[in-house]
Order: C-alpha cells, then structure tokens, then sequence
C-alpha cells in the first residue's frame, strides 16, 4: 500500500500542475474558440485522470483493512449517501439510481469504507457509460461468506458491458494480475 501511496501522491501532482497550465491557456485572453474547445475536453480528462486514481487507490485498500480497524456501518445510509455524492461528481449527466428498499438495517463492518467503496464502483460506471442519461441499478442480497452473514451488492448498467474476460472474475484479482507487456 505504501508504493501505492507514493505513485497516486506523484500522479496527482503531475495531474494537478496539466491542470494549472491548461487553466492557464483558458485564461489567456483572445483565446480562439477551437483551442478553449479543446483545452476544456484535456481538463475534463485530467480531472477524469485524477478520480480514477483516487478509485484504484481505495479499492486496492479496501482488501488490506482488518475487521477490528473498522467499525459498523449502516449499509443503507453508505449506499444513500454513495447516491447522492454520485450525483455531484457528474453534473453533466443525468443519474438514476434505482435502489431497493431500505426500511431495516443492514450494519456491515466498514465504517468510513463501505461509502468510499459504493462511490467509486458506481463512479467508475458512470464514467464507462457513453450516454447523458445513465441509469444504475443496485441490487442488495443476503449472503455468507467465511461462516459469516453478510451482504452482496450489485450495481448494474445495462449501457456498458464488461470485457468477458472480466465478467465474472473476482475485482481484486483482476488489479493483482500482472498484465504488462514486459517480462
């Protein structure tokens, strides 16, 4: 985790002084149209650079935590919350989360995690989906695992596809699989 920290520090620095010039480039004045055009799409691309950094980082976390580092945490309110901070992050897309309903509780182990982690899923889709309006479905189930009871969350967007090779594998083992071309 430390040379994840150490890289995502360096990235976000670099990301954040692209940003500074190309803001520099649309404040100059008698800018053409064409080139604040463009200038406007590498900052949205910087910007979308520097969440997905943010992203990897936290799910990459997520696996190194214990369980007695975390407190409970209501399912329900993360995944509330979750919602409405996704709304903010994409202002020009139109989201609709479609939710089930969330009149128990549902306590998990994760305090101050589980929030991050809904975000940043459901963020990574809605950055994936080409369309204005996007809509993500979250199902919430039962489950057991390890002898314990728990919950399965699924966020689905039936406007992006997974790669197969990807469908059904396990998220963490996908981001440890070594997949450079060097060897």
């Amino acid at each position: 985790m430390f040379y994840m920290d150490l890289v995502s520090h360096d990235m976000l620095n670099d990301n954040q002084a692209i940003l500074s010039y190309l803001e520099l480039i649309l404040a100059t004045p008698g800018i053409d149209k064409k080139t604040a055009e463009y200038t406007r799409k590498a900052i949205s691309h910087v910007r979308s650079s520097s969440l997905r950094i943010d992203n990897a980082k936290t799910i990459v976390g997520a696996g190194k935590w214990k369980e007695a580092e975390l407190g409970p945490t209501d399912l329900w309110a993360d995944l509330k919350e979750a919602c409405d901070e996704l709304l903010q992050v994409f202002p020009s897309k139109t989201i609709k989360v479609a939710r089930p309903r969330d009149d128990f509780k549902a306590l998990v182990v994760g305090e101050g995690i589980v929030k991050e982690i809904l975000l940043t899923v459901m963020a990574n889709a809605v950055k994936l989906d080409p369309e204005s309006n996007v809509t993500l479905k979250v199902s919430v189930a039962e489950d057991t695992a390890n002898g314990k009871r728990g919950w399965t969350v699924t966020i689905e967007d039936p406007n992006v596809k997974l790669p197969t090779v990807v469908e059904h594998t396990d998220i963490g083992a996908v981001h440890t699989k070594d997949s450079s071309l060097a060897s």
